[in-house]
């Protein structure tokens, strides 16, 4: 072999050398890359496997509750609270400050023959389970059986009697329905008048938050050289140092709040804006002044607006306007009560009568009646610009050695 031969062959066999080495490496750096971009996504899966799941608050579930002053209960209501059914729901939709609960005379009715209890019975039940002072019995007079008519017309597939009744009930007096009759939830949705399926009311539990007590400090105790000893040691040292001083307990001085409680007059007053009165009774005392009647007043002022004047107002709107002039409430009232009793006594007993005008002699009424006897019962001041309820009232307290007090603003 010459030599020249032996050059070339070596040279070929170093490029061929060199091409292996090349290619090697090159499969070495992309297997590298594809290591590190395998390793990036090991990293990343893991670091998304490790973080925490995003925190989604829930909404607070706020309780449903009626919206109106006055709400008016179906049938359905009576029964299924009879039986234990939804008391819950019915707690949770009443819980509301001052609303008052209205029956009428036909849900009654129609719950007696249905549940086999007698009417009283059935009204004594739902005072007892909603709240005695709330409830009021609703009497189906002709001003209701008319609306009830129009109601039907209105609505001749969807509201017949007794239905007709209680919705136009709740129609009158602006008040919220609570029921479970479909068709009539229809009508109030026509009406625009609130309605709730107590059957379908979720009942929300409401929890209380408990403020954890903060821990108190470790206490270090010395004895007079400054050294530190234990409580008990502590204890001791005072004892035999200082004699217990007597405590002296100061009279708690009650807070004097001054009860003023309108009748019919008075109410008509103020429902016309009559400034004079509505500043009398605001400035009656630089103490604190609480409004109060009851129901029953409020009911007689509607009827007799109804009678004298033509003029249709609802309950809630008497409140609303009651309230306007300072902290007022009203009251349900138990004729049944002693208090009751002795008011339907002197009511019937007709006492005191006005006839000093020729053409209609004036007695108390029976609002009257229960106002003398809460006023000689109780510690309210009556105000009042009816002059025989005022000298009634003046007469009764006489008789019986008590003090009452009478406020007229219109006498200022």
């Amino acid at each position: 072999m010459g030599k020249g031969n032996f050059f070339k062959k070596n040279i070929k066999k170093r490029k061929k050398e060199r091409k292996d080495r090349s290619i090697k490496q090159r499969i070495l750096e992309q297997k590298k890359k594809v290591e590190e971009k395998l390793h990036h996504v090991v990293e990343v899966v893991t670091e998304i496997e490790k973080s925490p799941e995003p925190v989604v608050e829930k909404p607070e579930v706020k309780p449903e509750r009626v919206v109106s002053e006055s709400v008016v209960l179906d049938t359905n209501v009576i029964i299924d609270s009879w039986n234990g059914k939804y008391v819950d729901a019915m707690h949770q939709l009443l819980k509301k400050p001052n609303v008052k609960i209205m029956l009428t005379d036909t849900a009654l009715g129609e719950s007696s023959r249905k549940l086999g209890s007698d009417k009283n019975t059935i009204f004594e039940f739902v005072k007892k389970t909603f709240g005695d002072y709330r409830v009021e019995k609703i009497e189906t007079d002709q001003l209701i059986l008319d609306h009830a008519s129009e109601m039907e017309k209105k609505y001749p597939e969807k509201l017949h009697r007794p239905d007709s009744i209680i919705f136009g009930v709740a129609k009158m007096y602006d008040a919220d329905l609570i029921t479970n009759d479909n068709a009539i939830k229809e009508c109030c949705a026509e009406e625009k008048i609130n309605a709730f399926d107590h059957r379908l009311v979720k009942v929300v539990e409401v929890k209380k938050t408990v403020t954890p007590r903060p821990s108190s400090p470790k206490k270090t105790f010395y004895d007079k050289d400054e050294k530190e000893i234990s409580a008990d040691e502590y204890a001791r040292l005072k004892e035999v140092e200082e004699s217990p001083e007597p405590v002296v307990e100061k009279p708690v001085e009650e807070t004097k709040v001054n009860y003023l409680i309108f009748d019919e007059s008075i109410i008509s007053y103020i429902m016309l804006d009559n400034r004079q009165v509505i500043e009398g009774i605001q400035k009656f005392s630089e103490k604190e002044i609480k409004f109060l009647t009851f129901d029953a007043v409020i009911n007689f002022f509607i009827e007799n607006e109804r009678v004298t004047f033509n003029r249709i107002l609802t309950f809630d709107q008497v409140v609303n306007k009651l309230k306007q002039i300072g902290d007022f409430q009203y009251y349900g009232f138990d004729e049944d009560s002693a208090v009751g009793q002795r008011a339907n006594a002197l009511f019937e007993a007709e006492k005191y009568i006005d006839d000093s005008d020729i053409l209609e002699e004036k007695k108390l009424s029976k609002t009257d009646c229960i106002l003398i006897e809460l006023l000689i019962d109780k510690s309210v001041i009556l105000v009042t610009n009816n002059a025989l309820l005022k000298k009634a009232t003046t007469q009764e307290a006489k008789e019986r050695n008590v003090t009452v007090k009478i406020f007229d603003p219109l006498e200022l």
